[in-house]
Order: C-alpha cells, then sequence, then structure tokens
C-alpha cells in the first residue's frame, strides 16, 4: 500500500505509524479481529498495537461443519422417508466423506475418489477399480 498522503505525527520522531487491520478468520474459528495503533499514555510517543477481537465460539455453541445446509439434510432425510434411496459419489477420499455420510444418514454404499472406489457404509472398500 501507498503511504497516506497526510503524515499525522509529522516534525516528530516518528517516522511511520503501523497500519491499522481488519482480520476476518472463516474456519475453523470464525471471527473478526481489528488491530490498531494506540498511544501509550505518557509525554513520548509510544505506539502499541491493540487487538480487538469477537469469536464466535466465546459467544455461540459450534457444531462441527459438514459442509451441507439444513435444507439439504432435511431433503435427503424426506428422500428416505418416501422410500427413495440416496447416496453420494465425490472425487474426496473415503475418510474426507465421513462427515457428510453421518450427516445425512447414508446407509448405502458411496463413491469416492472420482469413482475409482466404491465404500461400503461401515467405511471399508467394497470394490476398487484401478
Amino acid at each position: 500500500f501507498k503511504p497516506a498522503p497526510y503524515a499525522q505525527f509529522r516534525d516528530t520522531d516518528v517516522d511511520r505509524v503501523e497500519p491499522n487491520f481488519l482480520k476476518i478468520q472463516i474456519q475453523p474459528d470464525e471471527g473478526m479481529w481489528f488491530d490498531l495503533q494506540a498511544k501509550k499514555p505518557g509525554p513520548t510517543l509510544d505506539m502499541q498495537t491493540i487487538e480487538l477481537g469477537f469469536a464466535y465460539k466465546d459467544f455461540f455453541e459450534m457444531q462441527p461443519s459438514t459442509g451441507l445446509s439444513q435444507a439439504n439434510i432435511d431433503a435427503v432425510r424426506q428422500l428416505r422417508e418416501s422410500g427413495i434411496h440416496f447416496t453420494i459419489a465425490s472425487s474426496r477420499p473415503p475418510r474426507a466423506m465421513r462427515q457428510q455420510i453421518e450427516a445425512l444418514g447414508i446407509d448405502l454404499p458411496t463413491v469416492a475418489f472420482n469413482g475409482a472406489n466404491i465404500i461400503r457404509p461401515d467405511g471399508s472398500l467394497l470394490k476398487a477399480h484401478r
């Protein structure tokens, strides 16, 4: 970034004041933090970084994210209740699919590695295509 055109502390011993930062974190620790420069009390210009922050986990009970919306989970549940079979196919390895499989209540074989593996509901290999 370019320096500000107006020097806030010109004609002082401070050449440059560190910038303020707004940090937004999405996962796994969702929240926002604002790092700003503040002058320490006293006759000298001594700047210090202060962090103001908000973390969702400090205020709300957090559940592990499956990456699925509640609407998708409900839709798959309605399919099962209607007698319609549902499973998933993914490019992911079986271990990375486990959260989605459990969240959706899938009790049929699933497809992993873009079709290279067919996985039983217990996570064991049913068929490997080479």
